[in-house]
């Protein structure tokens, strides 16, 4: 059993906790726990797998850290998860969820976590902190004051009444991304333009192990209105509210997700059917019309 609830033997500043939505993930659910030994703790929360997903996990973890959502749909499952991590007491303070610098992890089942994840995302917060202190720093002609007098202030966001303190350090990332499987070809053109659109678009999907700190999770949690392309909604709203995400670099440092979609039907239909998504959902189609179309065209 994982030996992944103590205390992580590294001073770090940041604590880590991994939350797993899984759904019938039985091939994939052992390699996805196993790539998150380092973290501070792990939750799997699963929407009722039919197979041995959550007798897997449990194999692995412990029943106490194997939560049950209430009902399908990641955002659901997320949320709950988070929820179930504070109930089960990770933290000192269940009204303040921890430290305000803790880190949730969102993770899909048939996704791992590359083995410097700790440090990955340590790194991609101090790169965007650090550009963001030189920007501050860049010299103008004209005094500071007078930049600042005539600089438009910024709109504040606010989430259910909640207004969003503005805060100069990063909070939230996303991890680059590689696909599985054999096609070395297919899976290395598909994982470079999914990497590059991200870094253009500051909008990653959720299969790049979105990551946000607690104090941003407790102002934007997942929508769970939406029941598909919930994770693309999330990004943006992160976006907004707190500025382009901090991205891991390096070709040791992505996550690997299951291609099975993409070896099913084809690389580029797949990836055809995905832009048809998001392109639908920027018209305002309504995304359980979206759900559909996507999940019909692997039925084929």
């Amino acid at each position: 059993m994982l030996n992944v609830n103590e205390p992580n033997a590294r001073a770090k500043k940041k604590k880590i906790y991994v939350i797993i939505a899984s759904l019938n993930e039985e091939e994939n659910i052992k390699n996805c726990i196993q790539s998150c030994e380092k973290a501070d703790s792990i939750i799997i929360s699963d929407a009722g797998s039919s197979d041995d997903t959550v007798k897997i996990s449990k194999n692995l973890l412990g029943g106490e850290c194997v939560f049950i959502a209430s009902e399908r749909g990641r955002a659901k499952q997320f949320n709950q998860g988070a929820k179930a991590l504070m109930n089960r007491n990770m933290f000192n303070n269940s009204a303040t969820w921890g430290d305000e610098d803790d880190v949730f992890v969102f993770l899909h089942a048939d996704t791992r976590l590359p083995k410097t994840f700790r440090e990955d995302i340590e790194s991609a917060f101090e790169r965007k902190d650090a550009r963001r202190i030189v920007k501050r720093k860049k010299k103008t002609f004209f005094p500071q004051s007078i930049v600042n007098a005539f600089k438009p202030k910024k709109k504040e966001a606010s989430v259910e009444g909640a207004v969003v303190e503005e805060n100069n350090n990063s909070r939230w990332g996303a991890f680059p991304i590689e696909l599985s499987g054999k096609r070395e070809l297919w899976k290395t053109i598909v994982g470079n333009l999914a990497n590059f659109r991200t870094s253009r678009t500051g909008v990653p999907y959720g299969d790049q192990a979105v990551f946000v700190t607690r104090s941003a999770f407790d102002l934007h949690k997942f929508d769970e209105t939406k029941t598909f392309m919930e994770d693309y909604e999330y990004s943006q709203r992160l976006k907004r509210a707190f500025g382009k995400p901090a991205l891991v670099k390096g070709n040791d440092s992505k996550v690997i997700t299951d291609a099975r979609r993409f070896e099913k039907i084809g690389f580029v239909s797949t990836t055809t059917i995905n832009m048809l998504c998001v392109i639908g959902y920027h018209l305002k189609i309504d995304v359980n019309v979206l759900g559909r179309f996507y999940h019909s065209s692997f039925k084929r």
